[in-house]
């Protein structure tokens, strides 16, 4: 987590040769001369960067004073970062390779770092650190922060960062390494927070965690989440007797678990979500009664654990969603006086339920969602003078529930998805004035509710997704003064081909910045309205027909980090166009036929975290082609007629924790390859034919937590059958 001490706006510019930010800080600092001299900031994305262009790159007034300088998504020569000024304090690179599209090889340049007293934080996400580089990196004794996020990092390499004297942040978030033992024995460093998620913790070497000299112990945050511990490996941590904020999500902690973890009584803000607590570990985690923040969602928690829950008085924040919680086990519930925000989603919670919570005076934001409270329970819930933000999705509210929650003037924040409202519900909405986000999605309003939502004088935020609209209500929804972000779904299939002159109005939207207008049959001349609005960062234009004329309109676009174009009739020409984008993050053209070429178009992206390519028949060609992207965590390239041979050059990818090659031709050699690929945390192979042979090296793979084998060809009790199974490991 960055701390953030001074403030600042950084503006980032495209150049054709370069993308480079510089900012001077407002706060200054006295020069040898008695003058003052503001520290200055400098952030590079997107870019190549070679030694003919350093004079240009580091130009500025007193670049000597670089305080921070931030890398992402480029291509440099290492002379950039070896001749960095003395007095730098922050270094961040993401994905940074060098000039013939290799990683940047940390050991280049380290060893001159090191002679750099004054820098503090460094931060190397998804650079290949492995070992070996993690000794060059502990020569710089001066750190007191330290991220590796996304990274090949061992227990070997952990040991030695153990030993640097001033380091008080450490970031290991998906890495390789699988002991406990030398985390939690902290008694010879200076660690005070440590993130921990996403590796390959296991009880075979956790178990021999040594015990703790604990009043050396500093360690006072602590994140362990998306690991393998269980109600053993827990005994370790009431040793950790600092700690006051603990995360746990996505373990295998159980009741027994719960109770050594109860012991922590310094702990503010704990989360055991998505674990395997009951009642009788909702009850020992009730005893810690300084916890101030709780999440125990995802549980196994029904009416006696949520009852010992609310002996717990300095509860200010409490998430027991996705739980087995009855309304018994909410009588109670107004003990909990100080409690702010409050969430209950996804339990057996009905009207008499509402009515418990409604006693309760200091909620300001409340999750009902997925609990039929039905118009009974938004009676009571309307009661609540102090709520501001109300979660009502699949609670079975209808127009008549509508009528109560309109009483609530104060409300700022309305989710109401998934019930059964119209347009006379909408009416009724309408009336709060204050409302700043408002989801309807999947309601049953038509366009004549486009007219009620104008008359909102304060909408930023319109989420309608899933109701039945046509173009006509994109002429109503431009009118409303205030909104920035507005998603808006054709139900039904379009039969002719909208006027796209209906989307002229959106060009008069100039505050918008996230559009979601998927299946209303837009074509190229409606692409082109859409391209005119200049403060897009969020475009979602699926299933519709933009083609290649269209999609050259929306490449035209500057500041879109997030874009989708699923289903929308693309081919090689407008990949050609996309990849001219710079500065996207996100990217989705799955179900087109952009072929092996277009592959190629897209694979100079190189600033993309999140590549959704599905079904778009690039075979092995354009599996090679994506390969060379070096910055992707989550690549979805399912159904494109990718062979084994594609499967080895995706699995050359370094970087990657979410991978999807599901309906493709791999076979076994193909699966042995993606086995070896390091930090993979979700892998589909589903639908692929791989037979029982393909299983033992998938199996051996470390840190997976999910994993899709669903209509493989698996022999099991000597018997060869389609496997049709999710298994979670």
């Amino acid at each position: 987590m960055k701390k953030i001490i001074l403030s600042w706006v950084i503006v980032l510019f495209y150049y054709s040769s370069s993308s480079i930010a510089m900012h001077h800080d407002a706060e200054v600092v006295p020069s040898t001369e008695g003058e003052t001299v503001a520290p200055l900031v400098k952030r590079i994305s997107c870019t190549v960067i070679t030694d003919e262009m350093l004079p240009e790159t580091m130009q500025g007034d007193n670049p000597e004073n670089l305080t921070e300088l931030e890398i992402e998504h480029s291509r440099i020569t290492p002379n950039l970062l070896n001749n960095l000024p003395a007095g730098l304090q922050t270094l961040s690179l993401h994905a940074v390779g060098n000039l013939r599209g290799g990683i940047l090889q940390i050991c280049n340049f380290l060893p001159n770092l090191a002679f750099f007293q004054s820098l503090k934080k460094l931060n190397l996400e998804n650079q290949y650190i492995s070992d070996h580089e993690v000794s060059v990196i502990a020569r710089i004794q001066g750190l007191d922060t330290l991220m590796l996020k996304n990274n090949q990092v061992t227990i070997e390499g952990l040991i030695i960062l153990a030993d640097m004297k001033k380091l008080k942040d450490l970031d290991m978030t998906e890495n390789l390494i699988g002991s406990l033992r030398d985390i939690i024995d902290t008694k010879k460093s200076s660690l005070q927070k440590l993130i921990f998620e996403c590796n390959q913790t296991n009880d075979e070497i956790s178990l021999a965690a040594p015990q703790i000299d604990t009043q050396k112990s500093n360690l006072q945050k602590v994140t362990l989440e998306y690991n393998q511990i269980n109600d053993e490996i827990s005994l370790v941590f009431p040793q950790m007797v600092n700690v006051t904020e603990l995360m746990l999500r996505a373990n295998q902690i159980g009741d027994a678990g719960a109770a050594h973890i109860s012991k922590m009584q310094r702990v503010k803000i704990l989360d055991l979500s998505e674990n395997l607590i009951g009642d009788a570990g909702a009850a020992h985690i009730a005893k810690m009664q300084r916890i101030e923040k709780l999440n125990l969602s995802r549980n196994l928690i029904g009416t006696t654990g949520s009852s010992a829950i609310t002996q717990m008085t300095s509860l200010q924040n409490l998430n027991l969603s996705n739980n087995h919680i009855k309304d018994e086990g909410l009588a109670k519930i107004s003990n909990l006086s100080n409690v702010t925000v409050l969430n209950l989603a996804d339990n057996c919670i009905r009207f008499t339920g509402a009515e418990y919570i409604s006693r309760m005076f200091m909620v300001m934001e409340l999750h009902l969602d997925g609990n039929v409270i039905g118009e009974y329970g938004a009676e009571h819930i309307s009661a609540m003078l102090t709520v501001n933000q109300l979660h009502l999705d699949r609670s079975a509210i209808r127009d008549a529930g509508t009528e109560y929650i309109a009483r609530m003037s104060w409300l700022t924040y309305l989710d109401l998805s998934h019930n059964q409202i119209t347009g006379l519900g909408l009416s009724r909405i309408a009336r709060l004035r204050r409302l700043t986000k408002l989801i309807l999605t999947s309601n049953e309003i038509e366009n004549d509710g486009a007219y009620y939502i104008t008359k909102m004088p304060n909408l930023e935020y319109l989420d309608l997704y899933g109701n039945n609209f046509d173009a006509e209500v994109v002429g109503h929804l431009a009118k409303t003064p205030g909104l920035i972000s507005l998603i808006v779904h054709n139900y039904e299939i379009p039969t002719i081909q909208i006027d796209d002159d209906s989307f002229n109005h959106l060009s008069s939207m100039q505050r918008i910045d996230q559009l979601k207008i998927p299946n209303f049959n837009i074509n190229e001349n409606g692409a082109k309205y859409i391209s005119k609005m200049t403060n897009i960062t969020v475009l979602l234009l699926d299933r519709n027909p933009i083609g290649p004329t269209g999609t050259k309109h929306i490449s035209e676009m500057l500041g879109i980090v997030d874009l989708s174009l699923s289903s929308a009739e693309l081919d090689s020409a407008s990949a050609e166009h996309i990849s001219k984008i710079q500065g996207i993050k996100i990217l989705n053209i799955s179900h087109n036929k952009i072929g092996p070429v277009g592959a190629q178009h897209i694979s100079k992206m190189q600033e993309i975290v999140k590549l959704d390519i599905g079904y778009n028949a690039i075979g092995d060609t354009g599996a090679e082609h994506i390969s060379s992207m070096k910055g992707i965590q989550i690549l979805i390239i399912a159904s494109n007629n990718i062979s084994s041979t594609g499967a080895k050059h995706i699995a050359k990818m370094q970087g990657i924790t979410e991978l999807d090659l599901g309906m493709n031709y791999i076979e076994v050699a193909g699966s042995a390859s993606i086995s070896e690929m390091l930090g993979i945390r979700i892998l589909n192979l589903g639908g692929n034919q791989l037979p029982t042979l393909a299983t033992k090296d998938i199996s051996e793979m470390k840190g997976v937590i999910h994993l899709n084998m669903f209509q493989n060809r698996i022999k099991i009790n000597d018997e060869t059958r389609v496997s049709s199974f999710f298994v979670t490991i």
